[in-house]
């Protein structure tokens, strides 16, 4: 019995943990990536970054 009720509450931890991760990462990469979406000609380049930030400035661009 207690693991049943010992696994949903370690996925649901598990699960909590993976997202507040990829969210805090998101929100800084966002404030990088601002510059690619209003002006790409003058963003700056990060080597970490060589894909993400024009993919992600072009999509942008598009979409708005």
């Amino acid at each position: 019995m207690p693991a049943f009720t010992l696994s949903p509450v370690m996925l649901c931890s598990l699960i909590a943990w993976l997202q507040n991760a990829h969210i805090i990462n998101g929100m800084y990469k966002s404030v990088q990536a601002e510059s690619w979406i209003a002006d790409p000609g003058r963003a700056s380049l990060d080597p970490s970054n060589y894909l993400l930030f024009p993919l992600h400035g072009t999509l942008c661009r598009l979409l708005d």
